[in-house]
């Protein structure tokens, strides 16, 4: 993740770079502001992309996981320390649009987008799934691998469409 946004704030700092990137800032380990929560005890959202140029400011935040273990990484993609910080209002409250990102360290982006789409249908209750919202693949231009999903969150009575860009760190066959 640090790798991630040190390569895009050496873009947005590049003198080739167009100059809409100017009016971007890239931060990593966010912490969140809520209720429940102050000072160091904050939660921390892997990256946030600020949008500058724009009062009120608009924000992009995006909690990442690895997906390397089969039994293991969807769980925690999907799960309370994932997705489900978005879901339970801790992330991005007061957002309607956030981001997963999946760091594709074992099989392929299919592979686990696959998974992805699985386990959600099983947990759809759990995870808020609204009619229509299910995993479907989102065309963002020049992004592959990008698919969206729109939950429903309670707690905070406030719908979130997520975007889940898959990324492969690793050479696939």
């Amino acid at each position: 993740t640090g790798e991630l946004v040190r390569c895009a704030n050496e873009y947005i700092d590049s003198t080739s770079s167009p100059p809409w990137t100017s009016f971007y800032d890239v931060r990593d380990e966010s912490p969140e502001n809520t209720k429940e929560r102050l000072g160091k005890d904050r939660k921390r959202v892997d990256i946030v992309c600020t949008l500058t140029g724009i009062k009120p400011r608009s924000r992009m935040r995006f909690e990442a996981k690895r997906l390397k273990r089969p039994d293991f990484s969807v769980g925690k993609y999907v799960g309370k320390e994932g997705l489900g910080e978005f879901i339970a209002g801790n992330y991005a409250a007061g957002d309607d649009t956030a981001g997963m990102l999946g760091y594709v360290q074992s099989e392929d982006c299919d592979y686990w987008a696959r998974k992805i789409s699985d386990n959600l249908k099983k947990r759809k209750k759990e995870v808020g799934l609204i009619e229509g919202g299910q995993w479907q693949e989102a065309r963002v231009d020049g992004i592959d691998r990008c698919y969206k999903t729109r939950h429903d969150r309670p707690r905070i009575k406030r719908e979130l469409l997520v975007y889940h860009l898959l990324l492969a760190l690793h050479k696939t066959t």
